[in-house]
């Protein structure tokens, strides 16, 4: 607007005050050949992405499927051929058995074939010797067998006496018993009983006169006049005392007879 000759700015509409508060949006920039060639790229990289991962996932679900197809196909199969798989184990096993028996019988029986070979050398090695010692052995028992043989010596009389030997095992009570004996055999006396004998002997025993031990060999002289002292003196005993000696006869077997 023109006033007296000036230029009158007149007051902005409500859009112009709008816009010049607001401003103005820019003019857009037409896309270019280079950006729309990059935008393409990108969305055929997703697109692969995405069917990269769908393949993937398809084929890790089909070798689930054949892992899980071939374990149950196994366990089928071993479920239909069981009888036949314990059979096959249980020959197995008694193969085994066998060969490990036959392995020891095999070893034992090399053992014992050394070990027969070796006693046999040995024995031809000291089978002279053995021959020379069994000999040796042979010649010892016969002697010792024929000095068993022969009756050993055990009493001698003299004049005034009976000398008595004592054998392996024989004390002075049977040395003096073997004296009354050979009196009583040359002096009979049937009025003297077990009882009585059992008194004599022991009378001897305490009279007569030897001094030490006796051991094989030992000889112990008995007088006649003793041995018939004693006889008298067993007479004298009453039936008290004679009863009393019963316990002692009934010991010696030889006055049972």
């Amino acid at each position: 607007m023109v006033n007296n000759g000036h230029f009158v700015k007149l007051t902005t509409s409500p859009v112009e005050r709008t816009i010049g508060t607001q401003g103005v949006d820019p003019p857009r920039r037409k896309p270019t050949a280079e950006s729309r060639t990059e935008l393409q790229r990108k969305r055929f990289l997703s697109t692969i992405s995405k069917l990269e991962r769908k393949v993937n996932h398809m084929e890790e679900d089909k070798d689930m499927s054949y892992e899980e197809g071939t374990a149950q196909k196994v366990r089928v199969w071993v479920q239909e051929n069981l009888r036949i798989i314990t059979s096959v184990f249980i020959v197995a096993v008694i193969a085994f058995g066998i060969y490990s028996y036959s392995g020891r019988g095999a070893t034992s029986d090399d053992a014992g074939l050394k070990k027969i070979a070796s006693s046999e050398t040995t024995k031809e090695g000291t089978g002279a010797v053995t021959s020379e010692e069994a000999e040796k052995t042979s010649t010892s028992t016969d002697e010792t067998k024929q000095a068993e043989a022969a009756p050993a010596e055990t009493s001698k009389e003299t004049e005034t006496s009976f000398i008595e030997v004592a054998n392996r095992g024989e004390g002075l009570t049977h040395l003096a018993r073997r004296a009354a004996t050979d009196y009583l055999d040359k002096n009979a006396d049937s009025s003297l009983t077990a009882e009585h004998r059992i008194y004599i002997e022991d009378y001897l025993r305490k009279k007569v006169a030897h001094q030490g031990g006796v051991k094989t060999g030992t000889n112990v002289e008995f007088s006649k006049s003793l041995v018939k002292e004693a006889i008298d003196a067993s007479k004298n005993l009453n039936e008290r005392q004679l009863e009393n000696l019963k316990k002692y006869s009934a010991r010696v077997s030889e006055f049972r007879k």
